[in-house]
């Protein structure tokens, strides 16, 4: 459910050429700019995480969106951090007044008649207990790891995978995940069916697309040596198995499913945010996906056909029953019950499917 695009945005400077005609102007207001080197990445990712799909959906620029259509990209933030609404309408309210100044908007700026805080979609009792964005899962990260006592990288690893959508049985494409499965030049996670009984013949079961800062994080992981552990009130520097996975065990060359859990806990006391287990950290990639095809709905609203959809490409099997758990939950956290209800569907001939 992700645009193609180049992540790294270097490369992209130099492919500029190969670029559509959206990015290629996200690439000359960031130039003209002339932000730093870290500023120029994240705004680029926040551009093409937040904003190109709508553009490629609209056939326009982002300077050209009216203001419900920006509207659209910010309510559908999900977040308990309000700067991360702010930071996404800042970088859109720079690129309309600098589109402006350039001629490529040649009407007015959709970002001057509203504030962040009365339309963002911010509800943290229901938020917090089930779902935490990616961004917010960085800010937690970024703001701990130079002062953990317990948590390194591996264990904010074991969170993010998990959060990416990664689990499979017994968490097995958690645990037998290794670098050689990352496309590192397309940034795609290559999610195989690798586990103890089929190690040398794995398949390719689902694609994850990633961005650069959980690159470096899954690279710093697997070069990870130890582990911390506290005893006694002292804390103590375990190491780790040599291993080819990129999650690694103090007892054996597989991280066994304890310790999976074990590291998600330890994550979320660190951080002091209420802990969220690994199975509903996999349902927030698939209510993400779920906001994804929703802003490119026809009418903006969710059928059955959708969830059955997601609930296939991410837990490889096609459920009726599952995709009306993950619905309850998706309404749970959105608050979006618009959604268009029955067990069966149309294909673009119009015959009949059966959602089973």
């Amino acid at each position: 459910m992700f645009s193609n695009y180049i992540v790294d945005y270097n490369r992209a400077l130099k492919e500029i050429n190969n670029l559509d005609e959206f990015s290629k102007n996200k690439i000359k207001f960031l130039e003209e700019k002339k932000y730093a080197d870290t500023t120029k990445q994240n705004y680029w990712s926040m551009f093409n995480n937040n904003v190109h799909d709508l553009e490629v959906m609209y056939n326009k620029d982002l300077a050209m969106f009216n203001e419900m259509e920006v509207l659209s990209i910010i309510k559908t933030k999900m977040t308990t951090d309000l700067s991360t609404i702010a930071s996404l309408k800042s970088l859109i309210n720079g690129y309309e007044e600098w589109a402006l100044e350039v001629g490529l908007n040649p009407t007015y700026n959709p970002c001057s008649n509203w504030g962040t805080r009365e339309i963002a979609i911010i509800n943290d009792e229901k938020i917090r207990k089930n779902y935490i964005s990616l961004d917010y899962l960085f800010a937690l990260w970024d703001k701990t790891k130079d002062r953990a006592k317990i948590v390194t990288v591996h264990e904010f690893a074991i969170v993010l995978l998990a959060r990416l959508g990664l689990k499979g049985s017994k968490y097995r494409e958690l645990r037998y995940l290794k670098m050689q499965d990352i496309d590192l030049d397309n940034y795609i996670i290559n999610v195989t069916d690798r586990d103890e009984d089929n190690l040398e013949d794995a398949k390719v079961v689902k694609k994850i697309n990633i961005d650069k800062r959980i690159l470096d994080v899954l690279i710093q992981a697997n070069k990870q040596e130890y582990m911390r552990k506290k005893a006694y009130h002292k804390i103590s520097e375990e190491e780790f198995v040599d291993t080819e996975y990129i999650l690694k065990s103090t007892k054996g060359k597989v991280i066994d499913q304890m310790a999976i859990r074990r590291g998600i806990i330890d994550f979320f006391a660190e951080v002091d945010r209420e802990y969220i287990p690994a199975k509903d950290l996999f349902r927030n990639a698939e209510i993400d996906d779920l906001i994804k095809i929703k802003r490119t709905k026809k009418w903006n609203k969710l059928d059955m056909k959708d969830f059955v959809e997601v609930i296939e490409e991410y837990e490889l099997k096609k459920s009726y029953n599952i995709a009306l758990k993950l619905k309850d939950l998706y309404i749970k956290i959105t608050g979006d019950d618009d959604i268009i209800y029955g067990k069966y569907s149309y294909d673009e001939n119009g015959n009949r499917i059966i959602l089973d």
